[in-house]
């Protein structure tokens, strides 16, 4: 498993990336590690997904300009996902495809409502 990072927010994914507290980062073999975020800025949230080797990011809502400054550091954004930490992080080590078992209401397969019903990005990653 790759390392990971999930926004937290009472045991489930935060609903907004940009506005999130919490930031549990799993690596293989360890504890899963509670991250404080909320003085961070989006530059400062993306550089410390770099330094903790985090290779994919599962979020739900998230802004076009904060996805790209975490892509620019190499990391997988995975956004639209809603549902139970440990849930998602079972799922992640078995492989699970996240975006149909755990996509954010109006988000499911090809098509999202959300930005104005373009594709959400979910497809292909």
């Amino acid at each position: 498993m790759e390392t990971i990072a999930i926004t937290y927010w009472n045991n489930i994914v935060s609903p907004l990336y940009d506005a999130a507290c919490k930031l549990m980062i799993a690596r293989e073999g360890e504890h899963p590690v509670l991250m404080d975020i909320r003085e961070l800025s989006l530059f400062e949230r993306a550089g410390l997904c770099a330094e903790e080797g985090v290779r994919i990011l599962i979020c739900g809502a998230i802004s076009s300009v904060a996805q790209a400054m975490l892509e620019d550091q190499g990391v997988r954004v995975v956004p639209w996902i809603r549902g139970p930490v440990d849930e998602l992080m079972e799922a992640c080590k078995q492989g699970a495809d996240l975006k149909n078992a755990y996509a954010m209401p109006g988000c499911r397969r090809q098509t999202c409502s959300h930005r104005r019903r373009r594709r959400c990005g979910m497809q292909g990653r």
